[in-house]
């Protein structure tokens, strides 16, 4: 069986050359006039959210460039998947309010949404994008790290909508 990082290769191997993937991250939380969200890269970038997002459902919104790296969860029976978020020469605006933030007993949430560039009015290419909790954040003068947990998402049920009868009348086989 592949492992997710291998799956993410093939995809990118068979994706046509010139579309330009973009990531973004999506940071919340109560105490923030308005949720920080940043591009990979250096440039910013406008997109459509999904309908069901918590802040601006169906919006174009921006996304500011900022050089930050996210580290795949490793698989392992028993654990609960963490991702490692590092920000790299953040504003001091940004290092204040993720400080502030982990200081109250409100969670932190971050959402991960890719996008093409190709179609970003036409919003992210997770139908549901993934959502995290920071469960620890550490800063310096350079650099902020964020530990956030992710939902199962290696045991979510696949597809997402279940097929039942009272639902789907016709998928009954009668003899």
């Amino acid at each position: 069986m592949a492992t997710f990082e291998e799956a993410m290769q093939e995809a990118f191997a068979s994706a046509p050359g010139h579309e330009i993937i973009y990531y973004t991250i999506e940071i919340n939380h109560p105490a923030f006039e308005v949720p920080i969200r940043l591009v990979q890269g250096n440039d910013n970038i406008i997109a459509k959210l999904e309908d069901e997002a918590d802040t601006n459902p169906g919006e174009m919104v921006e996304f500011i460039g900022a050089p930050w790296e996210l580290s795949l969860p490793k698989v392992e029976e028993g654990t609960i998947p963490e991702i490692q978020l590092t920000f790299d020469n953040v504003s001091r605006e940004i290092t204040n309010h993720i400080s502030e933030a982990v200081k109250r007993e409100d969670p932190v949430k971050v959402v991960f949404r890719p996008y093409l560039d190709s179609s970003l009015d036409a919003g992210p290419q997770m139908k549901v994008p993934i959502e995290m909790e920071v469960l620890d954040a550490t800063a310096n003068n350079y650099q902020i790290q964020l530990t956030a947990n992710v939902e199962d998402v290696f045991h979510a049920a696949f597809p997402l909508t279940r097929y039942i009868h009272d639902r789907f009348p016709t998928l009954s086989y009668n003899t």
